[in-house]
């Protein structure tokens, strides 16, 4: 509920994202298990962050892509 209305004032585009991350030549960030903690991480340059589905993560076909596995902590608690 927190982010109800805010879809309204992001710009959203569609593309397919196997190409779109084909021509990139920024760094691209993946969300997985096994990545560096992001707070260890250093991030120095305009990147990308790919953040899969919370069951199933980030899908097969993407992986190849990412050049810079991360993990992001929970805070425990819930």
């Amino acid at each position: 509920q927190a982010t109800m209305g805010s879809f309204l004032r992001v710009n959203i585009w569609y593309e397919d994202l196997t190409a779109f991350l084909a021509k990139q030549t920024m760094p691209v960030l993946g969300a997985l298990l096994n990545g560096q903690s992001v707070y260890a991480t250093k991030i120095d340059q305009p990147s990308l962050l790919i953040i899969g589905n919370e069951s199933k993560g980030i899908r097969e076909h993407l992986l190849p892509y990412i050049n810079q596995p991360i993990s992001i902590p929970g805070n425990g608690g819930a």
